[in-house]
């Protein structure tokens, strides 16, 4: 996926600013502008936002967020473009503690969820993630020929994460608060270097070509409070990893284009740098010999036919897929009471995953109803999980608990949807989604004999259902409708020999109805105002997302003023 911001392709100077607020103590505040000059030759658009929750779900979780975007493109020649983007933010979170068992819950089967079997996440007053980021890209495109192109881009990601926590806040057989204020702060930067060229072999058939370099940087600082200066955590992981890729993709098209085919691979290699620890601690890893990461080759292969004269397009896709661990899987840990935990394993083998799709698109009745079905297949060969080692037992890195490879598992289904216009005021769209998703190796400590291996978080069945109509040249109305069946998920909690384990609990899936309208008023040749409203969980219900509160029945309204 790759998301750029807008640029103004040619158009006057425009903009909006949009403000909102209601439930929850919300207060939302977007301005934009975009434009062009110098006969067309640069483009920019630029926008900042605003976001404040006071309240937040449970009246717990408040949110502070300002984020702010810029784009410039300039038309070098007519046959030239360079162009540069930046994304920032800055926010701050606080957290909750985590869902646990209560008391009196189960300790064996599938436990229903509800107030009597466990505990929702609990407001911490002084428990908070402060963070920034910075998303760079910059780019230059050169059209060569009528057949040859190429690219280069450089893009920046770099973020910032500092989890801060004290003495304040509940305490139960699950949650237990620091004695003294602690600070985790991680911060990551990851530089890619990509070029990659065009070229078109005939008119049927476009050849890509590229390569891609990726360096990632990674640094942990663990630091406390302690009145004993002498016994002050301060501790500073750093590390490094690159990776080389070259990539190739033939994209071929037959029959007036009815019938294409595409192809494509891809090579990676990983080096991996030695870590350097700073601190009073020992590390675990300080003393590892670094593995060498093996290579990955992937590729993919999609093949699709349209039948004119019956608007059918048939389509079809299979391919494998890799993910390096990241350096915090290989060496992260955190530090709770003075003392260290690690959690990273250097040896950690990448992830695998081979997956195919297949299906069809329909058009009736000159296109105003388009109908698709997809059967997708998805095998994860090997994943890196969290893992807790058995009672008394720890590794060579010192840990009881901590990322670890195991088995994948496999998710296959059935996607069903449907977009309608039945006039040209009136939209809807609807969509159902059948999963079957095991776990090769089961999640869960209680309920092995009932259904050991669903993994956790998918609802076997989602239903979503979205429509909007137009009323006269001003208003419209709008609802939206997920509906999904229940789920298990693991809360962690102590068995009979009180040992920590994952208890399988079975959530009630999501029923939300949402309901919005608006009403849009010219003020001028170039300037209007729109008002809107919405309406979340119209229905109040209780839901709760892996044991979080979410809100119940909430409304915002703002109004839009455009130029």
């Amino acid at each position: 996926m790759n998301i750029l911001t807008r640029a103004s392709d040619g158009e006057p100077l425009h903009g909006d600013l949009d403000l909102q607020g209601g439930g929850l103590g919300l207060f939302h505040g977007v301005a934009r502008v975009a434009g062009s000059s110098w006969k067309n030759r640069v483009n920019y658009s630029g926008g900042i936002s605003n976001l404040s929750i006071t309240d937040g779900a449970a009246n717990i979780g408040a949110v502070r967020d300002w984020s702010g975007q810029g784009t410039v493109e300039f038309l070098l020649r007519p046959n030239m473009r360079a162009s540069a983007n930046v994304f920032a933010n800055k926010g701050y979170l606080q957290l909750n503690t985590s869902p646990s068992p209560s008391p009196d819950a189960p300790v064996s089967g599938i436990i229903n969820a509800n107030n009597l079997t466990f505990i929702s996440s609990l407001g911490d007053p002084d428990y908070g993630r402060y963070s920034h980021f910075v998303n760079s890209l910059f780019r230059f495109e050169h059209d060569v020929n009528a057949r040859l192109s190429y690219r280069i881009g450089y893009g920046i990601a770099d973020s910032q994460r500092n989890n801060t926590n004290g003495p304040a806040g509940p305490e139960n057989e699950y949650v237990f608060q620091p004695a003294f204020n602690t600070s985790d702060k991680y911060s990551g930067r990851l530089d890619t270097l990509q070029a990659r060229a065009n070229y078109l072999l005939d008119p049927h058939q476009t050849l890509t070509f590229g390569y891609e370099f990726e360096r990632e940087n990674y640094s942990e600082l663990a630091t406390d409070q302690n009145p004993d200066i002498a016994q002050r955590t301060f501790n500073q992981t750093t590390a490094r990893q690159q990776t080389n890729a070259v990539f190739a993709q033939d994209e071929i098209r037959l029959l007036e284009g009815r019938l294409q085919v595409l192809l494509s691979g891809r090579f990676t290699q990983v080096s991996l740098e030695e870590p350097t620890f700073v601190g009073a601690a020992v590390s675990p890893y300080e003393a590892v010999a670094l593995p060498s990461p093996p290579h990955a080759f992937t590729g993919d292969a999609a093949l699709s036919y349209f039948f004119k004269g019956s608007g059918t397009k048939l389509r079809a896709h299979i391919g494998n897929s890799f993910r390096t661990p990241s350096i915090y899987e290989r060496f992260g840990g955190y530090f709770y009471g003075g003392v260290y935990y690690p959690l990273g394993d250097p040896n950690l083998a990448p992830e695998r995953a081979v997956s195919f799709d297949s299906g069809f698109d329909q058009y009736l009745w000159r296109e105003h109803v388009k109908i698709s079905g997809s059967y997708f297949y998805s095998h994860l060969q090997q994943v890196i999980g969290y893992l807790d080692f058995p009672p008394g037992y720890t590794d060579a890195y010192g840990r009881s608990s901590g990322y670890h490879p195991q088995p994948g598992g496999i998710a296959r289904g059935l996607e069903l949807s449907g977009d309608v216009h039945p006039t040209r005021k009136t939209n809807i769209k609807a969509s159902y989604v059948y999963t079957n998703a095991r776990d090769r190796q089961s999640q869960y400590y209680t309920g092995a004999a009932i259904d050991p291996v669903q993994t956790p978080r998918i609802s076997p069945q989602m239903f979503t259902v979205v429509a909007t109509q137009q009323l006269g040249k001003r208003m419209d109305v709008s609802l939206d409708f997920e509906g999904g069946s229940s789920y298990l998920y693991p809360l962690y909690g102590y068995d009979a020999s009180f040992n920590y384990q994952p208890f399988a609990y079975r959530f009630a899936g999501p029923k939300l109805l949402g309901l919005a309208g608006g009403y849009t008023v010219p003020l001028g040749e170039r300037l209007t105002a729109r008002f809107y409203g919405r309406i979340s969980n119209t229905l109040n219900q209780n839901y709760y997302a892996d044991g979080f509160a979410t809100p119940g029945r909430w409304a915002v309204g703002g109004v839009r003023v455009s130029f």
